[in-house]
């Protein structure tokens, strides 16, 4: 019974070490995956993105099962792999894990956004502000805990075509029975890695559709006008990085707020107001546009409905350009009659990060 069995499963003809090898590369290298898996499924559940631990590994198992076939491969080819599979799966991970430590939340596609969006200047400011001997721990432990059992794959070198084909058979039977109920794109997204990777995609396919809605050829109402005194002047400030908290203006001991402090009477101070986003692009997007609900439902940007009611609108920038990488919130500011960017003159150079604001108040006299 046991020969039948070995020559059903076609293992007679492959040399034992051949077929161990083939079944232990096979099994490092998932032992490689589920060890970041443990890492990034311990951020889910902290972060309250997931409920255990153990489900989520079942889950993102069939994803990893998937990703790990080319592992059965005989030759240099499944060795390379092997090693870029390991770089992006602890890279991921380091980063996964890094973002946690800093925000408690687990990473999200916003932050390919960011790093999109953001020029050297700000990325070195950040890395100085937050680098620590415990960020590099995280960066270090990430790369180090799977790194044994990559090491340990790359050694089986030989590899058994009826130990791969076996498996597959069994990886493609797991994935098929799962396939009844759900579609793979469902599935593949239970692996986060894969998730977030979908996930920076579709933000950036549904970027360029809103640049695109808001560049084309989307008619403004006919019945814009201006009302109010000749000569008026509309100034929108925009700030970020900046809480209310922090605002002598409503209440912080410090005086941090002078100016706004002495127009306090002038002023109509809103006490109670929810942003529309929690990330500044996102926030600005819903800012600088006006949504109507019409048949069907059009979105129209600010600076265009200003520009048809009769004001001549002007853009002051202390934020760097950044061509292609621009944000939508760029993309919007971008339709003003005239744009002056002064970080692009800024004395300690191009892009310089510690350009003050006030740079800008000079225009305003």
């Amino acid at each position: 019974m046991t020969q039948k069995l070995r020559e059903l499963l076609l293992l007679k003809t492959a040399p034992q070490g051949e077929a161990m090898d083939t079944f232990m590369a096979f099994l490092f290298m998932s032992t490689c995956l589920a060890v970041c898996g443990v890492i990034n499924g311990y951020v889910l559940v902290a972060g309250g993105a997931a409920d255990s631990i153990f489900r989520y590994l079942l889950r993102e198992t069939h994803l990893s099962l998937i990703l790990l076939l080319p592992v059965l491969l005989p030759g240099l080819f499944s060795r390379v792999y092997s090693v870029i599979l390991y770089l992006c799966a602890a890279a991921f991970t380091a980063a996964n894990w890094l973002h946690f430590s800093l925000y408690n939340a687990p990473i999200s596609s916003y932050i390919a956004s960011v790093m999109k969006e953001t020029y050297f200047g700000e990325a070195y400011e950040f890395t100085l502000q937050f680098i620590s001997a415990k960020a590099v721990f995280i960066g270090v432990a990430a790369f180090l805990l799977p790194l044994p059992f990559l090491i340990l794959s790359l050694h089986k070198k030989r590899r058994s075509r009826a130990v791969g084909l076996l498996i597959l058979f069994a990886v493609t039977s797991l994935i098929g029975i799962r396939l009844i109920n759900k579609d793979f794109s469902s599935i593949a997204r239970w692996n986060y890695m894969a998730d977030f990777a979908v996930s920076c995609a579709e933000s950036r396919k549904a970027a360029a559709e809103f640049n695109a809605a808001l560049t084309g050829n989307n008619k403004l109402p006919d019945n814009i006008s201006k009302s109010g005194a000749p000569g008026r002047i509309i100034v929108l400030v925009i700030g970020e990085s900046s809480s209310r908290h922090h605002y002598s203006l409503y209440g912080y001991t410090r005086r941090t707020t002078p100016n706004l402090d002495a127009l306090r009477p002038e002023l109509l101070v809103f006490s109670d107001v929810i942003s529309a986003h929690a990330h500044t692009i996102p926030a600005l997007q819903e800012a600088l546009t006006v949504g109507v609900s019409e048949n069907p439902p059009a979105r129209y940007a600010l600076i265009p409905i200003l520009k048809a009611a009769g004001y001549r609108t002007i853009v002051l920038s202390n934020q760097p350009l950044l061509g292609k990488n621009d944000s939508a919130a760029a993309t919007l500011l971008g339709m003003a009659d005239e744009l002056r960017y002064f970080n692009l003159s800024n004395p300690n150079g191009m892009y310089a990060p510690t350009a003050p604001d006030g740079l800008m108040l000079p225009e305003f006299e």
